[in-house]
């Protein structure tokens, strides 16, 4: 059930793919050393970079992102929206989408870290 009210809320494709996304999302989360790319210090600075400019919707900024819990559920979350397919993606959550892109947010978001 909670799995099902984060895609309807997330509103990245269908009910069925926004779940599958999001939960492809969280296996795709720890590297094979075990660490956690939600806590990298490139997916912070977009993450952060997207939130200070007021990018995010009411459910990627209203929950405790700064745990490790609540940065695994944006990185989630921001894996379903870029793997949907939303062309409105690259305008809506710029930084994100440079990170799911394969670019690094701009230097001065994070410093010599990314």
């Amino acid at each position: 059930m909670v799995a099902t009210d984060v895609t309807t809320t997330s509103g990245y494709g269908s009910d069925l793919t926004g779940l599958v996304l999001h939960e492809t999302g969280h296996g795709y989360d720890p590297t094979a050393n075990g660490q956690l790319q939600s806590g990298s210090p490139a997916f912070s600075a977009a993450y952060q970079a997207d939130l200070s400019a007021g990018n995010l919707t009411p459910y990627e900024s209203t929950q405790q992102r700064t745990t490790a819990a609540g940065m695994s559920e944006a990185f989630a979350n921001s894996f379903a929206a870029f793997y949907a397919g939303d062309s409105q993606y690259n305008l809506s959550h710029p930084n994100l989408y440079l990170y799911w892109s394969g670019d690094s947010p701009p230097a001065a978001s994070c410093g010599t870290s990314c």
